[in-house]
């Protein structure tokens, strides 16, 4: 899995590479097996949805999700 990174810019517009976080990455598992109660694989929080999760990240702990149909 490549790694992804949040990095703030300075006043001129321009990255800033020393800002440089690492931003976590994870999948949401189906952890009942039937479609509406995920899991995600950084935090263990778990959401429920009614067919596919609208969530690219995780809205507890931030990580980028993937799985289940890999979200918007």
């Amino acid at each position: 899995m490549e790694k992804i990174y949040r990095v703030q810019m300075n006043s001129k517009g321009v990255p800033n590479f020393s800002t440089a976080v690492e931003i976590q990455q994870g999948k949401w598992i189906d952890w009942l097996g039937k479609g509406n109660e995920w899991e995600c694989s950084v935090c263990k929080c778990s959401i429920e949805s009614h067919g596919s999760i609208a969530y690219k990240y995780c809205p507890m702990c931030g990580a980028k999700m993937k799985g289940a149909g890999d979200a918007q």
